[in-house]
């Protein structure tokens, strides 16, 4: 879209992949919401065979940073870069591909 001659770009978000969502909203404990992550990015790669997919996770410090929290978010981690041909990257990072590709035209 554009806003006063500048572009505005929406980078998908998912309130799901949200710590805040699901350690206090939802009570989760550290390994539901490891699981959480995996899953969701569980079926963005196999969209994404056929093309690209963006997953936010959305992390607050005071949460998952807690000692007995963050190795749910290292184990997720681990496990998604433990895939080929993943882009670990900023919001900034995929806006500027995205305007820089055929698909901002």
């Amino acid at each position: 879209m554009d806003v006063d001659g500048r572009r505005l770009v929406s980078v998908p978000y998912s309130s799901e992949t949200n710590d805040f969502g699901a350690l206090l909203r939802w009570g989760m404990t550290p390994d539901e919401v490891d699981q959480l992550i995996r899953r969701q990015f569980d079926t963005l790669w196999r969209e994404g065979a056929e093309s690209g997919r963006v997953m936010a996770i959305s992390l607050h410090p005071f949460l998952i940073g807690y000692p007995h929290r963050i190795g749910a978010l290292a184990s997720a981690l681990e496990y998604i870069l433990g895939h080929d041909g993943i882009w670990l990257t900023t919001g900034s990072e995929i806006m500027d591909h995205y305007l820089a590709s055929d698909a901002a035209i």
